[in-house]
Protein backbone atom coordinates (compact mmCIF):
# COMPACT_ATOMS: atom_id res chain seq x y z
CA UNK A 1 0.00 0.00 0.00
CA UNK A 2 1.05 3.37 -0.98
CA UNK A 3 1.11 6.36 1.49
CA UNK A 4 0.46 9.49 0.12
CA UNK A 5 3.10 12.31 1.81
CA UNK A 6 0.72 14.93 3.70
CA UNK A 7 2.07 18.47 4.04
CA UNK A 8 1.93 19.28 7.67
CA UNK A 9 2.31 23.52 8.36
CA UNK A 10 1.68 25.04 11.63
CA UNK A 11 -1.48 27.17 11.75
CA UNK A 12 -0.06 30.83 12.54
CA UNK A 13 -2.56 32.61 14.04
CA UNK A 14 -1.74 36.70 13.44
CA UNK A 15 -4.63 39.80 14.50
CA UNK A 16 -3.93 42.35 11.51
CA UNK A 17 -5.65 45.67 12.68
CA UNK A 18 -4.33 47.17 9.82
CA UNK A 19 -1.94 47.02 6.89
CA UNK A 20 1.50 46.96 7.56
CA UNK A 21 1.91 49.76 4.83
CA UNK A 22 -0.63 51.98 2.95
CA UNK A 23 0.05 51.28 -0.68
CA UNK A 24 -1.44 53.34 -3.31
CA UNK A 25 -1.57 50.87 -5.84
CA UNK A 26 -2.52 47.34 -6.03
CA UNK A 27 0.81 46.87 -7.96
CA UNK A 28 2.73 47.60 -4.70
CA UNK A 29 1.36 44.13 -2.91
CA UNK A 30 2.89 41.89 -5.42
CA UNK A 31 0.25 40.85 -8.25
CA UNK A 32 1.52 40.11 -11.56
CA UNK A 33 1.00 42.47 -14.23
CA UNK A 34 -2.27 40.63 -15.85
CA UNK A 35 -4.35 40.92 -12.46
CA UNK A 36 -3.50 45.12 -12.41
CA UNK A 37 -4.24 45.36 -15.96
CA UNK A 38 -7.73 43.74 -15.07
CA UNK A 39 -8.24 45.73 -12.01
CA UNK A 40 -7.47 49.10 -13.46
CA UNK A 41 -9.73 48.37 -16.21
CA UNK A 42 -12.81 47.97 -14.04
CA UNK A 43 -11.32 50.97 -12.22
CA UNK A 44 -10.38 49.23 -9.12
CA UNK A 45 -6.85 51.29 -8.48
CA UNK A 46 -5.96 51.42 -4.96
CA UNK A 47 -6.50 49.00 -2.43
CA UNK A 48 -8.39 49.08 0.48
CA UNK A 49 -7.11 48.48 4.04
CA UNK A 50 -8.27 44.90 4.24
CA UNK A 51 -6.69 44.25 0.91
CA UNK A 52 -3.70 46.16 1.67
CA UNK A 53 -3.51 43.91 5.13
CA UNK A 54 -4.76 40.34 3.27
CA UNK A 55 -2.84 40.14 -0.15
CA UNK A 56 0.80 39.88 0.83
CA UNK A 57 0.05 37.63 3.90
CA UNK A 58 -2.26 35.17 1.48
CA UNK A 59 0.33 35.52 -0.91
CA UNK A 60 3.43 34.17 1.44
CA UNK A 61 1.08 30.94 1.57
CA UNK A 62 -0.44 31.96 5.25
CA UNK A 63 -4.07 30.41 6.54
CA UNK A 64 -6.30 33.92 6.83
CA UNK A 65 -9.52 34.44 8.44
CA UNK A 66 -11.22 37.29 7.49
CA UNK A 67 -14.42 39.51 9.34
CA UNK A 68 -15.61 42.28 8.16
CA UNK A 69 -18.78 44.77 7.58
CA UNK A 70 -19.71 44.13 3.96
CA UNK A 71 -18.74 46.37 1.33
CA UNK A 72 -15.37 47.02 2.52
CA UNK A 73 -13.41 44.63 -0.41
CA UNK A 74 -13.16 41.15 1.28
CA UNK A 75 -13.97 39.39 -1.98
CA UNK A 76 -10.98 40.79 -4.04
CA UNK A 77 -8.62 40.10 -0.59
CA UNK A 78 -9.22 36.85 -1.22
CA UNK A 79 -10.04 35.99 -4.99
CA UNK A 80 -6.87 37.77 -6.00
CA UNK A 81 -4.66 35.66 -4.22
CA UNK A 82 -6.17 32.41 -5.40
CA UNK A 83 -5.82 33.87 -8.77
CA UNK A 84 -2.24 34.15 -8.58
CA UNK A 85 -1.94 30.18 -7.89
CA UNK A 86 -3.93 28.82 -10.46
CA UNK A 87 -4.27 28.82 -13.71
CA UNK A 88 -2.02 31.19 -16.25
CA UNK A 89 -0.57 33.00 -13.71
CA UNK A 90 0.21 30.08 -11.65
CA UNK A 91 4.16 30.44 -10.71
CA UNK A 92 6.23 28.83 -12.72
CA UNK A 93 7.65 25.54 -10.67
CA UNK A 94 11.17 24.23 -10.15
CA UNK A 95 11.93 21.23 -12.13
CA UNK A 96 11.87 19.29 -8.52
CA UNK A 97 8.38 20.34 -7.92
CA UNK A 98 7.15 19.20 -10.62
CA UNK A 99 5.72 15.84 -9.84
CA UNK A 100 3.55 17.66 -6.78
CA UNK A 101 2.29 20.72 -9.40
CA UNK A 102 0.63 17.96 -11.60
CA UNK A 103 -2.04 19.22 -13.02
CA UNK A 104 -5.51 18.03 -11.24
CA UNK A 105 -8.32 19.82 -13.30
CA UNK A 106 -9.64 21.38 -10.26
CA UNK A 107 -7.15 24.09 -8.63
CA UNK A 108 -9.51 26.27 -6.63
CA UNK A 109 -12.68 25.36 -4.28
CA UNK A 110 -14.48 28.91 -3.58
CA UNK A 111 -17.42 27.26 -0.86
CA UNK A 112 -20.62 29.14 0.03
CA UNK A 113 -23.84 28.53 2.27
CA UNK A 114 -25.90 29.88 -0.65
CA UNK A 115 -27.29 26.08 -2.22
CA UNK A 116 -28.00 25.04 1.04
CA UNK A 117 -29.66 28.14 2.19
CA UNK A 118 -31.74 28.18 -0.97
CA UNK A 119 -32.83 24.43 -0.32
CA UNK A 120 -33.77 25.08 3.16
CA UNK A 121 -35.63 28.35 2.03
CA UNK A 122 -37.61 26.23 -0.53
CA UNK A 123 -38.67 23.55 1.75
CA UNK A 124 -39.54 26.25 4.21
CA UNK A 125 -41.75 28.14 1.40
CA UNK A 126 -43.67 24.53 0.52
CA UNK A 127 -44.32 23.91 3.98
CA UNK A 128 -45.85 27.37 4.64
CA UNK A 129 -47.87 27.67 1.06
CA UNK A 130 -49.87 24.31 2.51
CA UNK A 131 -51.45 26.78 5.11
CA UNK A 132 -51.90 29.07 2.57
CA UNK A 133 -55.68 28.65 1.57
CA UNK A 134 -56.40 28.86 4.94
CA UNK A 135 -55.62 32.76 5.71
CA UNK A 136 -56.51 33.85 2.55
CA UNK A 137 -59.60 35.30 3.74
CA UNK A 138 -58.00 37.18 6.49
CA UNK A 139 -55.02 38.85 4.70
CA UNK A 140 -55.39 41.58 1.86
CA UNK A 141 -54.81 40.76 -1.61
CA UNK A 142 -51.04 40.20 -2.45
CA UNK A 143 -51.10 42.46 -5.67
CA UNK A 144 -53.02 45.19 -4.02
CA UNK A 145 -50.53 45.29 -1.22
CA UNK A 146 -47.51 44.78 -4.33
CA UNK A 147 -49.08 47.75 -5.79
CA UNK A 148 -48.81 50.50 -2.73
CA UNK A 149 -45.31 49.14 -2.36
CA UNK A 150 -44.01 49.36 -5.68
CA UNK A 151 -45.55 53.34 -5.98
CA UNK A 152 -43.77 53.72 -2.73
CA UNK A 153 -40.41 52.52 -3.97
CA UNK A 154 -40.99 55.02 -7.45
CA UNK A 155 -41.51 57.89 -4.92
CA UNK A 156 -38.47 56.59 -2.85
CA UNK A 157 -35.99 57.06 -5.88
CA UNK A 158 -37.46 60.29 -7.04
CA UNK A 159 -37.54 61.74 -3.25
CA UNK A 160 -33.35 60.37 -3.17
CA UNK A 161 -32.71 61.11 -6.55
CA UNK A 162 -31.24 58.01 -6.91
CA UNK A 163 -29.39 56.54 -10.28
CA UNK A 164 -28.46 52.97 -9.21
CA UNK A 165 -31.20 51.48 -6.96
CA UNK A 166 -31.49 47.64 -5.97
CA UNK A 167 -35.03 46.37 -4.34
CA UNK A 168 -35.38 43.47 -2.36
CA UNK A 169 -38.53 41.14 -2.15
CA UNK A 170 -38.56 38.17 0.23
CA UNK A 171 -40.68 35.99 -2.24
CA UNK A 172 -38.88 35.55 -5.74
CA UNK A 173 -42.60 34.75 -7.44
CA UNK A 174 -43.48 38.17 -6.84
CA UNK A 175 -40.24 39.60 -8.52
CA UNK A 176 -41.65 39.34 -12.30
CA UNK A 177 -44.92 41.31 -10.98
CA UNK A 178 -42.60 43.98 -9.17
CA UNK A 179 -41.15 44.86 -12.80
CA UNK A 180 -44.64 45.13 -14.29
CA UNK A 181 -45.79 47.07 -11.82
CA UNK A 182 -42.54 49.51 -12.04
CA UNK A 183 -42.36 49.58 -16.02
CA UNK A 184 -46.17 50.54 -15.78
CA UNK A 185 -44.96 53.66 -14.06
CA UNK A 186 -42.43 54.16 -16.48
CA UNK A 187 -39.13 53.75 -14.12
CA UNK A 188 -36.44 51.56 -16.28
CA UNK A 189 -35.97 48.45 -14.38
CA UNK A 190 -34.85 44.57 -14.31
CA UNK A 191 -35.23 41.04 -12.58
CA UNK A 192 -32.14 39.39 -10.88
CA UNK A 193 -33.29 35.72 -9.48
CA UNK A 194 -31.71 32.43 -9.26
CA UNK A 195 -32.61 30.71 -12.13
CA UNK A 196 -30.85 33.41 -14.48
CA UNK A 197 -28.08 31.42 -16.61
CA UNK A 198 -24.23 32.66 -16.19
CA UNK A 199 -25.00 35.15 -19.31
CA UNK A 200 -28.73 36.31 -18.62
CA UNK A 201 -27.19 37.29 -15.09
CA UNK A 202 -24.51 38.98 -16.49
CA UNK A 203 -26.28 40.79 -19.22
CA UNK A 204 -28.53 42.24 -16.58
CA UNK A 205 -25.73 43.57 -14.29
CA UNK A 206 -23.83 44.90 -17.13
CA UNK A 207 -27.17 47.44 -18.18
CA UNK A 208 -27.52 47.73 -14.58
CA UNK A 209 -24.14 49.30 -14.02
CA UNK A 210 -24.57 51.21 -17.34
CA UNK A 211 -26.83 52.97 -15.92
CA UNK A 212 -29.62 51.35 -18.67
CA UNK A 213 -31.54 50.02 -16.05
CA UNK A 214 -32.26 52.51 -12.87
CA UNK A 215 -33.68 49.48 -10.56
CA UNK A 216 -32.51 46.10 -9.69
CA UNK A 217 -35.41 44.38 -8.18
CA UNK A 218 -34.38 41.06 -6.62
CA UNK A 219 -34.04 38.45 -3.45
CA UNK A 220 -31.32 38.30 -0.81
CA UNK A 221 -30.00 34.96 -2.44
CA UNK A 222 -29.78 36.45 -6.07
CA UNK A 223 -27.96 38.92 -4.70
CA UNK A 224 -25.47 37.64 -2.55
CA UNK A 225 -21.77 38.72 -3.59
CA UNK A 226 -23.13 41.25 -5.34
CA UNK A 227 -20.76 44.43 -5.68
CA UNK A 228 -21.84 47.68 -7.24
CA UNK A 229 -19.90 50.63 -5.99
CA UNK A 230 -22.30 53.16 -7.48
CA UNK A 231 -25.27 51.76 -5.78
CA UNK A 232 -26.79 55.10 -3.82
CA UNK A 233 -30.54 53.32 -2.87
CA UNK A 234 -31.76 49.97 -0.98
CA UNK A 235 -35.05 49.52 -0.80
CA UNK A 236 -36.60 47.11 1.23
CA UNK A 237 -40.21 46.38 -0.63
CA UNK A 238 -40.46 43.48 2.00
CA UNK A 239 -39.09 43.31 5.84
CA UNK A 240 -35.73 41.33 6.13
CA UNK A 241 -36.26 38.19 7.73
CA UNK A 242 -33.86 38.96 10.87
CA UNK A 243 -31.06 41.34 11.17
CA UNK A 244 -28.28 39.22 9.52
CA UNK A 245 -30.81 39.35 6.31
CA UNK A 246 -31.10 43.02 7.07
CA UNK A 247 -27.41 43.87 7.33
CA UNK A 248 -26.55 41.72 3.73
CA UNK A 249 -29.12 43.51 2.30
CA UNK A 250 -28.12 47.04 3.49
CA UNK A 251 -24.45 46.26 2.41
CA UNK A 252 -25.49 46.76 -1.39
CA UNK A 253 -25.01 50.36 -0.56
CA UNK A 254 -22.67 52.64 0.60
CA UNK A 255 -19.87 50.57 -0.32
CA UNK A 256 -16.35 51.21 -0.75
CA UNK A 257 -16.40 54.65 1.50
CA UNK A 258 -19.03 56.40 -0.68
CA UNK A 259 -22.05 57.11 0.86
CA UNK A 260 -26.23 55.27 0.51
CA UNK A 261 -29.23 55.54 1.72
CA UNK A 262 -31.43 52.45 3.33
CA UNK A 263 -35.48 52.41 2.74
CA UNK A 264 -37.63 49.79 4.17
CA UNK A 265 -41.20 49.74 3.50
CA UNK A 266 -43.41 48.57 5.99
CA UNK A 267 -46.68 48.77 7.63
CA UNK A 268 -47.32 49.92 11.27
CA UNK A 269 -48.15 46.39 12.86
CA UNK A 270 -44.80 45.53 11.54
CA UNK A 271 -42.94 48.74 13.37
CA UNK A 272 -41.90 46.56 16.78
CA UNK A 273 -39.75 44.56 13.82
CA UNK A 274 -38.32 47.35 12.86
CA UNK A 275 -37.36 48.18 16.46
CA UNK A 276 -35.91 45.01 16.99
CA UNK A 277 -33.83 45.15 14.01
CA UNK A 278 -32.35 48.68 15.05
CA UNK A 279 -31.16 46.93 18.58
CA UNK A 280 -30.13 44.38 17.49
CA UNK A 281 -27.67 46.41 15.02
CA UNK A 282 -27.16 49.10 16.80
CA UNK A 283 -28.30 51.52 14.28
CA UNK A 284 -30.72 54.33 14.41
CA UNK A 285 -33.67 53.29 11.70
CA UNK A 286 -35.79 56.41 11.91
CA UNK A 287 -39.54 56.67 10.69
CA UNK A 288 -40.08 58.60 7.47
CA UNK A 289 -42.83 60.06 5.49
CA UNK A 290 -43.20 62.02 2.10
CA UNK A 291 -43.73 65.62 2.37
CA UNK A 292 -43.25 67.90 -0.97
CA UNK A 293 -41.89 65.30 -2.20
CA UNK A 294 -39.35 64.74 0.15
CA UNK A 295 -38.60 61.63 2.36
CA UNK A 296 -38.32 63.49 5.71
CA UNK A 297 -38.53 61.99 9.52
CA UNK A 298 -41.73 62.24 11.42
CA UNK A 299 -42.69 64.88 13.76
CA UNK A 300 -42.62 61.61 16.26
CA UNK A 301 -39.93 59.99 14.76
CA UNK A 302 -38.15 63.36 16.21
CA UNK A 303 -39.74 63.57 19.60
CA UNK A 304 -39.30 59.87 19.96
CA UNK A 305 -34.90 60.31 19.14
CA UNK A 306 -35.20 63.51 21.24
CA UNK A 307 -36.24 62.00 24.59
CA UNK A 308 -32.80 59.19 23.87
CA UNK A 309 -30.77 61.68 24.11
Amino acid sequence: MKHRKVERRRLETTKLESAPFAPKSFSELGLPSPLIERLESGRFNVPTNVQSAAIPTILKNHDVVIQLYTGLGKTLAYVLPILCGVGPLKNKSSSGDKETRKKTGIEAVLVAPSRELGLFLIQAQTQISSLGQQYRAFLPHPNAILHRKVGTLRRSVHAMDAQYVIAFMNHTRQLKDGVFKLEARAMKNAELHGDLGKLGRSTILKKFKSGQERVLITNELAARGLGVPECDLVVNLDLPTDSIHYAHQAGRTGRLGRKGTVVTICKEPEMFAVKKLQKQLGVYIPACEFTKGKLVVTEDEKKYAEALK
